[in-house]
């Protein structure tokens, strides 16, 4: 469900909005940054809860990542669309 606050933008094509054009605005508090309900559940955040965000500049590569499915039905689907979770996977994390 989406929320009903007014989102700030934060990241725009060439990075973090106004840094690169204003470095006074890096010490600005950004107002409100939204993630996935199913992530936020998974790492025990609450709706409105207040969290610190980094960015990570230089993160370490990855050369392989391992799936494992809970039941034979999420085998079966993966083995049908390999090539489709692998590219969706890949331009997430680009």
């Amino acid at each position: 469900m989406p929320s009903k606050r007014k989102v700030t933008p934060v990241v725009g094509r060439d990075g973090i909005n106004g840094i690169r054009g204003n470095p006074s605005s890096r010490d600005q508090d950004i107002g409100l940054v939204e993630i996935d309900a199913t992530l936020a559940n998974t790492l025990g955040l609450t709706d409105g809860q207040k969290v610190t965000a980094s960015i990570h500049v230089d993160p370490p590569l990855v050369h392989t990542i391992n799936l494992e499915p809970l039941t034979p039905e999420d085998w079966e689907i993966i083995e049908l669309h390999a090539t489709f979770l692998e590219l969706n996977l890949l331009s997430q994390v680009r």
